[in-house]
């Protein structure tokens, strides 16, 4: 798989070029999910139904928009507030993320493996000079 094809997220029908390997797509990513952790706990957990289910698909057409920008939510999730198509939508941005970070390991394991390994270098005994004596070795002088 290409880079290109690595980095564009493909979704009801439109494409987004993001890449989890960008500092500033990385940066981004990081913002949303906090902001995440931050409205979820003012989502509705009672009451009705559809009232909880519109909170839902907002709290993540808002992720969509904060990660691919502005509109994103809705042409990922579409027009209507369908919690299943918006949860869908949301494994399936975490799956391509999860590519993305898996590959980038990959990556790294490779040229981790590829890279040249220091090797012991080899001691320089000067054959004129004897060593210095170990501190053990030292006769105690008492002045």
């Amino acid at each position: 798989m290409s880079h290109d094809e690595l980095i564009t997220f493909t979704y009801n029908g439109h494409s987004f070029t993001y890449d989890i390997g960008d500092a500033d797509d990385a940066e981004r990513y990081e913002a949303a999910i906090k902001k995440m952790g931050d409205t979820e706990k003012s989502l509705p957990k009672d009451g009705s139904i559809s009232v909880i289910y519109r909170a839902q698909c907002k709290y993540l057409k808002t992720f969509f928009d904060d990660v691919l920008g502005a509109g994103a939510g809705q042409k990922v999730c579409g027009e209507k507030d369908n919690v299943t198509i918006c949860y869908t939508a949301y494994m399936d941005f975490l799956r391509f993320i999860a590519a993305q970070r898996d590959n980038i390991l990959d990556t790294r394991n490779a040229l981790h493996d590829l890279a040249p390994r220091k090797t012991a270098q080899p001691q320089i005994v000067q054959r004129n000079n004897p060593p210095a004596p170990k501190p053990h070795q030292q006769k105690n002088r008492h002045h």
